[in-house]
């Protein structure tokens, strides 16, 4: 029912679905789909973090493998204008670093909570390392040429950018 009212720009009422069945019984899908309609449809990170905190409660005690779509939502959540929460930020990076030590996205928050706090080489560094692992992710090109005009290396900006070009068309 909630999807009908996202899909028709009802907010009001898909809200009201939403917790409605929150009401019933708060399961992990209620709770990350409550957390993923307040970031993204109604724009309100901060109503999204309670619901998310729940959501990455019960996918821990679950030992779900969405801990780690949840925590980098979080991760999102705190670094959002409106909360600018970069030691929240950085204790999920830790905590993802930690139980999914794998998984290369946290790489690409990082080099944001480097890039927000002026630490730009370490920006640069995990950017890098991430694209070791994903070379043709251009958002990930495309944010590390972005550190390297921060640092004033535009020419390394340029020739990076022609190799962006080179990698995603291959």
């Amino acid at each position: 029912v909630a999807e009908h009212y996202i899909a028709a720009k009802e907010l009001d009422q898909a809200e009201k679905a939403l917790l409605s069945a929150a009401d019933e019984a708060v399961t992990l899908g209620v709770a990350e789909r409550l957390s993923t309609f307040y970031l993204m449809s109604a724009s309100q990170a901060k109503k999204a973090l309670p619901w998310l905190n729940k959501a990455i409660d019960m996918a821990k005690e679950a030992a779900s493998p969405r801990r780690a779509q949840l925590l980098l939502t979080r991760v999102s959540a705190h670094l959002n204008r409106g909360i600018d929460d970069l030691e929240g930020a950085r204790r999920d990076l830790e905590e993802l670093a930690t139980a999914f030590p794998d998984d290369p996205r946290r790489l690409l928050w990082q080099s944001e909570v480097f890039a927000r706090t002026g630490q730009i080489a370490q920006a640069v560094s995990v950017l890098t390392e991430y694209l070791a692992q994903r070379p043709k992710d251009p958002y990930a090109l495309f944010q590390r040429a972005q550190q390297y005009v921060a640092q004033g290396q535009t020419g390394a900006a340029v020739q990076r950018r022609g190799h962006m070009h080179e990698r995603v068309l291959e």
